[in-house]
């Protein structure tokens, strides 16, 4: 993958590398693996703002 390809999801699948998310419907993560949260995370479209700690 490179800067500005366009990743194709659907339920089920690992996602590739860190992505934003342009388009969705009602699009939940399981993060356990990166943060330990067993329940699902909500994810949106909008911005994050820069003083966010990713």
């Amino acid at each position: 993958m490179v800067v500005g390809d366009i990743v194709y999801i659907e339920e089920g699948d690992s996602i590739p590398a860190d992505i934003r998310i342009i388009e969705n419907n009602n699009l939940q993560t399981n993060d356990f693996a990166l943060t330990g949260e067993s329940s699902p995370v909500s994810k949106f479209t909008h911005a994050i703002k820069g003083d966010v700690v990713l």
